[in-house]
């Protein structure tokens, strides 16, 4: 086992923030209205296995 060098974190960091503009910017209209009432209503109970199943990206 191996320390974490601060350069392996900055990358991670850096990888992870190339990922997140990334769903950003090809996150359709749907899926961003769902997110968004997700938000307003978060005391509501949900089904997650059905928001995963309808929201998840197929490849």
């Amino acid at each position: 086992m191996h320390s974490v060098t601060s350069c392996e974190c900055e990358r991670s960091n850096s990888e992870l923030g190339l990922l997140k503009t990334f769903l950003r910017a090809t996150m359709g209209q749907d899926r961003l209205n769902g997110l968004a009432l997700m938000h307003v209503h978060y005391n509501l109970e949900l089904e997650l296995d059905v928001i995963v199943d309808r929201f998840r990206v197929r490849t």
